[in-house]
């Protein structure tokens, strides 16, 4: 059978609603260092989906208010812009599933985990970026989904070798499909107009040492990242935590893990709680 071609694949699915349209608009107006709270609060409310979503999750134990914002400009005023494009996401991002069985499950469960765990562990070394790292998470398996939607059966194959014959996803990937999620995700990312950073993390998503001496910014950022796949593989949660798992790898001190899987154990908790799987 012949392989797909990645830029076939991407072109196919480059108009996937990741997430909904007023969203993915907003991501480019919060991109402008000028944009105005009127401006962001008035996109928002075109979508009164939206405006529900953003509130629920605004209103969640993990942002500390307890029911007590009830409009999109307080969610702004006291969040932030920044902090406002992950709860976007985190809303938003299960709608680019075509199905949603034991797979696409996990692999949703392992991607919010880590976008969790990454903004945990970016909070610990630079907490400006946290955001940021939270993005890098929930987004850096959006691949893997695409080649699931648009190839379920090839998908299966790889996802049989890695749980019966210990084949790394990323090695299995490339024997089925040529390529590996990674690219596809970078690749599909840019296609969105999504802020540059990500593009570049999900590609070197497992080899943040890429960017050390060259980009501060963009090693941290993809350490994190990094780290906290290795936090979500540590708690046995989602894709490629199950089974047939592979080793968790960190980048920090044996402490600094065992500290850091504390707080993890907290975070758990919260994530249940409050109905994000």
């Amino acid at each position: 059978m012949e392989r797909p071609d990645l830029e076939d694949l991407v072109l196919r699915v480059k108009d996937l609603p990741v997430v909904p349209a007023i969203a993915q608009k907003l991501f480019e107006t919060l991109e402008d260092p000028d944009v105005s709270i009127d401006r962001v609060e008035g996109l928002i409310e075109k979508d009164p989906g939206l405006v529900a979503r953003v509130l629920k999750v605004v209103n969640s134990s993990f942002y500390g208010y307890g029911g007590k914002i009830g409009t999109v400009k307080e969610a702004i005023v006291i969040l932030g812009f920044k902090t406002l494009r992950s709860i976007l996401l985190a809303a938003s991002v299960k709608g680019i599933y075509k199905r949603f069985g034991a797979v696409e499950r996990l692999i949703w469960e392992h991607s919010l985990y880590t976008a969790f765990l990454s903004k945990l562990v970016m909070e610990e070394e630079n907490p400006s970026w946290g955001e940021d790292a939270f993005v890098c998470g929930i987004l850096h398996n959006v691949g893997m989904v695409v080649m699931d939607n648009e190839y379920p059966e090839r998908f299966r194959e790889v996802t049989e070798g890695f749980y019966s014959h210990g084949i790394p996803l990323h090695e299995g990937e490339e024997r089925v499909f040529g390529f590996n999620h990674r690219d596809v995700g970078a690749l599909l990312v840019k296609r969105w107009r999504f802020p540059s950073f990500l593009e570049k993390v999900i590609r070197h998503q497992d080899e943040p040492e890429v960017f050390r001496g060259k980009d501060p910014y963009l090693y941290t950022l993809t350490k994190a990242l990094y780290n906290g796949k290795g936090l979500c593989y540590l708690m046995g949660k989602g894709f490629g935590s199950r089974g047939r798992p592979r080793p968790a790898r960190f980048l920090m001190k044996k402490e600094k893990v065992m500290d850091l899987m504390k707080k993890a154990k907290e975070l758990d908790e919260g994530i249940r709680m409050e109905g994000f799987l």
